[in-house]
């Protein structure tokens, strides 16, 4: 039998992003903030990449931290925006301009 939540008595759309999430096996957020990550690179295509990669990255582990205090992600999803964050800071840093 599906669970079939009638999201309609939600007030705020806070409420309607929760039931999404309860709905889709917790998969909503990470996911969303995965679409925001490559819409981030998606749109400062024309400045540098390495630029793009720190600022999308940064971003998304805020965003992640967050969620994680909300209580919408699990920890898994605040180490891995935190990894590509640090190796985002590693290619900034070390990564030369030819």
């Amino acid at each position: 039998m599906y669970n079939t939540t009638n999201i309609t008595a939600a007030n705020n759309l806070l409420e309607i992003g929760s039931s999404v999430n309860e709905l889709s096996g917790g998969y909503f957020f990470p996911l969303a903030m995965l679409i925001l990550f490559i819409v981030y690179l998606a749109v400062f295509k024309k400045q540098e990449f390495k630029n793009v990669l720190l600022i999308a990255s940064f971003s998304m582990s805020v965003i992640s931290i967050i969620m994680f205090i909300l209580g919408y992600v699990g920890y898994q999803f605040i180490i891995i925006p935190l990894l590509i964050f640090f190796a985002s800071l590693i290619i900034y840093y070390f990564v030369q301009k030819n």
